[in-house]
């Protein structure tokens, strides 16, 4: 009697298709039964098909560790892009530094340019930043005369030669001290007759600041106000009032002269 084979059970049917499909290239297994690589149930502890022990799934990380990596990520970045600015502003320094002008040494550059024989013209020295240099004359035109003016003499730290030619003048501060100039009046050309020079109001600038001179302080003998000169190719020297400035200045000093009747200041370096 020819014996019938047993059919097989379902279980026996799974047992040799997972053995088959462990066998095929390209199936991932990892997350199997490692024996007959059948896909665990959840909450599994062993292989329902052939009973092997299945080792404990790893745990998946929290969320928490995830999400704290977010902000060490974001702080990253806002120290990169500090450090950037902070590069940036760097180099915009070094290059502003670089382009910065020189330091001021107080003294104003002469701006003006004399005319042909080194005259300078009353309009060209009208601000301090464009005086003539010490010594240089500036035409002045005034009633149909034209007029030369310049600088003779300046005396710095004058207060003992003021006491000694008796000028009362008042002892003056450590920081501070008189200056005494002297102008020249030239009658170039113009009417024939005498000419007195025209009363001068005047002030120096130094450091930047305008100093007028000293209350109640009369110029020494010769006064350059009210000189007189004879008529055309005539000259005449005399003194201006003292003026108390900053000792520090005296040596960058600008006179602004001011004649009566003519309009317009006339601006000469003392220094």
């Amino acid at each position: 009697m020819r014996r019938v084979p047993r059919a097989a059970s379902k279980g026996e049917h799974e047992a040799t298709a997972c053995a088959k499909l462990k066998e095929m290239p390209g199936i991932d297994t990892s997350a199997r039964c490692p024996v007959c690589v059948t896909v665990p149930r959840p909450g599994d502890r062993a292989c329902r098909v052939c009973g092997t022990v299945l080792a404990a799934a790893p745990e998946p990380a929290p969320a928490a560790s995830r999400r704290s990596m977010i902000p060490l990520v974001a702080l990253g970045v806002a120290g990169m892009v500090a450090l950037a600015c902070l590069g940036g502003g760097l180099a915009a320094l070094v290059v502003a530094a670089g382009r910065a002008d020189p330091p001021a040494s107080g003294l104003l550059q002469p701006t003006s340019t004399p005319s042909p024989g080194g005259i300078f013209e009353a309009s060209e020295v009208r601000t301090p930043y464009s005086a003539a240099p010490l010594g240089a004359p500036v035409r002045v035109r005034a009633q149909g005369r034209e007029l030369l003016i310049s600088v003779v003499s300046v005396q710095h730290d004058a207060f003992a030669e003021l006491a000694r030619l008796g000028i009362p003048v008042a002892l003056p501060d450590p920081a501070f001290d008189y200056v005494l100039i002297k102008l020249r009046l030239q009658y170039v050309s113009g009417p024939p007759g005498a000419f007195m020079v025209p009363l001068t109001t005047h002030e120096v600038m130094a450091q930047g600041q305008t100093w007028g001179r000293t209350a109640l302080a009369p110029a020494p003998a010769p006064a350059f106000s009210g000189g007189m000169l004879p008529g055309p190719g005539s000259s005449y020297e005399g003194f201006l009032p003292p003026a108390l400035i900053p000792k520090a200045g005296q040596a960058e000093a600008i006179l602004a002269l001011q004649f009566q009747g003519i309009p317009g200041e006339i601006w000469l370096r003392l220094g």
